[in-house]
């Protein structure tokens, strides 16, 4: 996160992570790889302007992936979380921009 805010400005609101448990198979198989998940300080990225959400998001299989449906259901909450608050601040049909810049 501190690298894309350093080479890119203020571009993201949310930082989202997989709180699911690596299967241990998977984390001795990518261990063997020369490969570790990364564990991110939630503090640090909170510090940096970006609000952390956490979920169970791995897909089952012999490869660690999100799970594109657990990911997608998460985004539309946050959509749909957001568009509440939008209203909630009265302004109407204008999107808002917490730190001024349009998101694409």
């Amino acid at each position: 996160v501190r690298a894309i805010l350093s080479h890119a400005g203020r571009i993201i609101d949310y930082a989202v992570i997989n709180r699911g448990e690596i299967p241990r198979a998977a984390r001795d198989r990518y261990s063997r790889e020369g490969s570790a998940p990364v564990a991110p300080d939630l503090k640090e990225i909170e510090k940096e302007g970006v609000k952390v959400v956490t979920d169970h998001l791995l897909a089952g299989g012999d490869v660690l992936r999100h799970d594109p449906d657990r990911l997608a259901r998460l985004i539309f909450r946050l959509i749909i979380k957001n568009k509440k608050d939008s209203r909630s601040r009265n302004i109407g049909h204008i999107p808002y921009y917490p730190n001024g810049v349009e998101r694409l």
